[in-house]
């Protein structure tokens, strides 16, 4: 049987919660591209289980198919995905046909301003 061919995953924290999931993620051989607040961590996790530690937001969205974020709360999602003055968002490297997957508590409500701005990207 052929190995299966998994799309690159940018994983966007690896606090308590992150960090298994993404190990999970590699376990089954998925490539990642990781990013966290603490940039140690995701260097960590690269040499532990293996990925790739990212240098910022822009680059995990233009390294991945799929980003996944698991992250404290809605505002940290909205500025993870958007960014704030000073620092990119993913919306800096969103490209075509990418999925965003946050696995974050947060209030739905974000998304009435998240979505349309990546599909405005993602329309050129």
């Amino acid at each position: 049987m052929a190995a299966r061919e998994w799309p690159t995953v940018g994983f966007v924290g690896l606090g308590n919660m992150g960090w298994p999931m993404a190990r999970h993620l590699r376990a089954g051989g998925v490539d990642l591209v990781l990013l966290d607040a603490r940039a140690e961590q995701a260097a960590r996790f690269a040499r532990e289980h293996g990925g790739r530690a990212a240098d910022g937001l822009a680059e995990v969205a233009r390294g991945s198919e799929i980003v996944i974020t698991m992250l404290p709360d809605g505002k940290a999602v909205r500025a993870v995905a958007l960014g704030v003055p000073g620092a990119p968002g993913l919306i800096e490297g969103w490209c075509e046909g990418s999925v965003l997957v946050d696995m974050s508590s947060s209030d739905p409500g974000i998304y009435a301003e998240i979505v349309p701005a990546l599909a405005a990207v993602s329309e050129g």
